[in-house]
């Protein structure tokens, strides 16, 4: 650009180093709960932890699930499977040891039961510290393929990226093979979403669902080790069948078919 890199200019610049290295340590934290809507301001406590991703969906079909991280500023949360922007009165604060919800039918209708899944000790880019198994993060789309997000304290194992736009979440965990990535909707896996995982960081291609240019996405992740695995199987489509070699007891499991 010319600004930078025109034919036959003088440019003239100064450069700074002294910036922080990222560190990171320990493990994340997790609590999970059900509540009862009430259409009012409602407060979750005692989660023993100051969270930096909460999770929540309704055991309603017509209700979509929603989540936010502590890098999402303002009264917004963003949902999992729903092409929709991101939505006010949700999930409105995340607290010292616990959350807000509001009006929103995606968090809190009166009568319906709503499931929740927190998440603390997130390595975060605002401090440069955190847990060396789970970040959070955020960029801004540029529209270019092959666009790696860097500085990030491992590679991760899994990573979902949500923008505040008409595309659902997407999702990739470290035994996805080739460019695909699968997503939370009832959509089947595609290429140029969430590319690779780097030592330190992803890369994403051109799909809006990842980078389009001039809109921020909001990502997190988890790196296998004592309390988190990553896996796939083919179907076979017999009764009590049991998926094992996990090393663990899971208290939460999410399961998506590729198509």
């Amino acid at each position: 650009n010319a600004t930078a890199n025109g034919s036959g200019i003088v440019y003239f610049y100064a450069a700074f180093g002294g910036a922080v290295d990222h560190t990171s340590s320990g493990t994340f934290s997790m609590a999970s709960g059900s509540y009862t809507g009430t259409g009012q301001y409602n407060t979750i406590t005692g989660l023993a932890f100051a969270p930096d991703l909460i999770i929540i969906k309704s055991n309603s079909t017509s209700v979509a699930g929603v989540f936010r991280t502590k890098l999402m500023g303002g009264d917004s949360s963003a949902y999992l499977d729903s092409a929709t922007a991101n939505v006010a009165g949700a999930i409105t604060s995340l607290n010292s040891d616990g959350f807000t919800v509001y009006t929103s039918t995606s968090a809190n209708a009166a009568g319906i039961i709503y499931h929740w899944q927190a998440f603390g000790g997130a390595w975060s880019p605002a401090t440069n510290s955190g847990s060396s198994d789970f970040f959070i993060g955020a960029y801004y789309g540029n529209g270019i393929d092959n666009r790696n997000v860097v500085r990030l304290p491992f590679q991760a194992d899994m990573v979902t990226v949500k923008r505040s736009g008409a595309t659902g979440a997407t999702w990739r965990t470290s035994v996805h093979s080739g460019d695909i990535s699968s997503f939370y909707a009832a959509t089947a896996d595609a290429a140029n979403n969430i590319q690779t995982f780097n030592t330190d960081g992803f890369q994403v291609g051109t799909s809006a669902n990842v980078n389009t240019a001039a809109n921020v996405y909001f990502y997190f992740g988890f790196k296998s080790g004592t309390n988190f695995k990553v896996g796939s199987y083919t179907g076979n489509a017999t009764d009590n069948r049991s998926i094992t070699g996990l090393t663990f007891q899971p208290e939460l499991v999410w399961v998506k078919q590729s198509t």
